[in-house]
Parts: C-alpha cells; sequence; structure tokens
C-alpha cells in the first residue's frame, strides 16, 4: 500500500474551474460540483478550494528602495485639484533613460 500524499494533485482543470468561479459566471455550487467531479470527491474538494485561492499574506514584500525597482507617483488632475492615485512599479530591466529624467522617483 503507498502512502498517503501531503498535498492533493492540482490539475489545470481545476484551476480553470475556480478562474471561472472568481471571474467569469460560475457560481459557488457550480464550481464546488465541478470539483467535486474533478477531485473525486466533495472531502478532497473541500481541502483543495481553499489551496486554489491566492494567499497574500504569502505574497513576497519588496521594499520600496529596492534598486531592481523604478518607481513614480501617478498624479491626475481632479475638480478639485491634482489627485495622487498610484505608485507605479517597474522593473528597472523595463524603464528607458527618457522616463528616467522625466519628474519622477527612483527608489534608492
Amino acid at each position: 500500500m503507498s502512502e498517503p500524499t501531503k498535498h492533493p494533485n492540482i490539475t489545470q482543470a481545476m484551476v480553470d474551474a475556480f478562474d471561472e468561479y472568481t471571474h467569469l459566471t460560475l457560481d459557488r455550487r457550480s464550481f464546488m460540483d465541478k470539483l467535486t467531479k474533478l477531485a473525486g470527491s466533495g472531502a478532497a474538494a473541500a481541502v483543495i478550494a481553499p489551496m486554489l485561492a491566492a494567499n497574500s499574506a504569502q505574497a513576497a514584500i519588496i521594499a520600496p528602495e529596492d534598486k531592481r525597482l523604478f518607481t513614480k507617483d501617478l498624479v491626475f488632475a481632479g475638480p478639485s485639484g491634482d489627485i495622487k492615485a498610484i505608485w507605479l512599479f517597474l522593473p528597472m530591466r523595463l524603464v528607458s533613460f527618457q522616463q528616467l529624467s522625466s519628474s519622477t522617483r527612483i527608489a534608492g
């Protein structure tokens, strides 16, 4: 008899079903039905479902002063003055010299 695996085998079909559920038209009941068929049982589907979701706590965190990053404040004209909307972050390898010399802020 083989030893049980520690993690279920997540297939591309399971990921596709999750994407359809989160981004398209598949409702939760239909998603769980589809996942149950793909996983083989309701118990397996219940274990796999949370594993498909993104976990922001496990996301990599990069310091704003990391020299591999180019950052820029994006400011838009609003009805009552300028609005600082977001910070733009790009890998330095994608940034041209012209972008660096314009009114930008370089991390670090």
